[in-house]
């Protein structure tokens, strides 16, 4: 009970029937700017939920779609709510840089708590509940390190092909000027990097939520 499905939620994004057709609709939901990724965000809510339940043998689907949008409409006022403090601290002059930045890290670390809570309650105020908060992440403070650095390395994994596709394209571009044809190819580069980088986001996205509806689980079930 008190071990993370850290593979499985590894391995999830790619598992099961049905894969393929869903990473292709986040990703082109990854174009639409802003609705997109206010329905990203709510499916990968969904997904929270299951994981929190341990229902993770399927992927969650994208019916009310009008539901998905007002869901991630919520969860971005939540997190926008819970940023003003760091914002405020940013723009005091006398205080030091590093603290608004230690507070956005400590945000992201309790990140998982907050939107588990909102998964599984559905309430607004429930993703403020100050008091479990600090009970859930005092009790899964080396659970919750290590979601980040599995985010950490993720990122660093994800990024570093992504990156050279798109510097390659950037050098490739210019020497459009003597042939179309390196136009294209740049282009071409540019784009594919673009594309990872996309995918590596949702990729990442699937991951955060799992780990964060595994860790509530296991929390919840100690509580009961």
């Amino acid at each position: 009970m008190d071990n993370m499905d850290i593979k499985e939620a590894l391995i999830y994004p790619v598992r099961y029937d049905g894969w393929f057709s869903r990473l292709l609709k986040l990703f082109l939901l990854t174009l639409l700017p802003v609705i997109g990724w206010f329905v990203i965000v709510a499916y990968m809510l969904r997904n929270c939920n299951r994981w929190s339940n341990k229902d993770y043998f399927d992927y969650p689907n994208f019916s009310e779609f009008n539901e998905l949008i007002a869901d991630g409409c919520i969860i971005f006022v939540i997190f926008l709510i819970y940023s003003i403090p760091g914002f405020i601290l940013d723009v005091i002059p006398w205080w030091d840089s590093i603290i608004p930045t230690f507070y956005f890290l400590l945000l992201i670390f309790i990140s998982p708590y907050i939107f588990s809570r909102y998964s599984q309650e559905n309430r607004f105020l429930d993703a403020f509940n100050f008091k479990q908060l600090l009970k859930f992440a005092r009790q899964n403070v080396i659970l919750l390190s290590i979601i980040m650095l599995i985010n950490i390395i993720c990122t660093i994994i994800l990024l570093i092909p992504a990156a050279l596709f798109i510097i390659g394209g950037a050098i490739i571009i210019p020497l459009g000027k003597e042939s179309f044809i390196w136009f294209i190819i740049g282009g071409a580069f540019a784009g594919f990097g673009i594309i990872i980088s996309l995918l590596g986001l949702i990729y990442q996205l699937y991951i955060f939520s799992s780990l964060a509806g595994n860790i509530y689980y296991l929390w919840r079930s100690k509580e009961e």
